[in-house]
């Protein structure tokens, strides 16, 4: 059960730079991953906020406006450019509140959990399928971070304990991802915007 905290709100960041799309083909697509993980964050009991970054340059004053609710911001990653985006959004988060933790989650961490645990910008790290974690993690911060989190492939900074990759599956799928979190005409390529 859900513990009770002032703190209720969960920050997903997909981080990128907003860019103006000339281009039809090279236009973001919309971030799944959290639309997803939103729903089922929300059919938990959590309120949640989605940052797309590639699309929201007014993200920073949207989560200064909340920051009194938040309980934790995740930020995805892919390995590659969007780790650099990533690492900056995460900069920003601990500009804004230098005490919400970090929790980081994607392939790249998944990849890499123990050298992503291990950087300062990272609080936690969430491998594998984020569903199966994040409301144990969730309710762990709620708590007050008190006791241990032993939760298979979910890395607390401070925590030594390896990581040993499992084959996860989730069959609690949500059928509908929570695309009332975005605004959905910021994904459309300009072929779509013909009336």
């Amino acid at each position: 059960m859900k513990p009770k905290n002032s703190r209720n709100l969960i920050i997903l960041v997909h981080p990128g730079e907003v860019t103006n799309w000339l281009w039809e083909d090279n236009f973001p697509f919309m971030p799944f991953e959290s639309l997803f993980l939103a729903r089922y964050l929300e059919e938990h009991g959590y309120d949640v906020m989605i940052v797309d970054q590639r699309v929201d340059g007014e993200w920073k004053q949207r989560v200064r406006g909340v920051v009194d609710q938040i309980l934790w911001v995740g930020v995805t990653a892919i390995s590659g450019p969007q780790v650099t985006d990533a690492l900056k959004a995460a900069a920003d988060i601990r500009e804004i509140d230098a005490d919400l933790p970090i929790v980081w989650g994607g392939w790249h961490p998944s990849f890499f959990p123990e050298k992503t645990i291990n950087h300062p910008l990272a609080d936690f790290v969430v491998t594998g399928i984020g569903e199966l974690k994040v409301v144990q993690l969730s309710e762990f911060i709620a708590g007050g971070m008190k006791g241990e989190l032993d939760v298979p492939g979910l890395l607390k900074k401070g925590v030594v304990k390896p990581v040993v990759p499992v084959k996860e599956k989730f069959t609690d799928l949500v059928e509908i991802p929570a695309y009332h979190l975005i605004d959905p005409d910021k994904y459309r390529t300009r072929t779509t915007w013909r009336d």
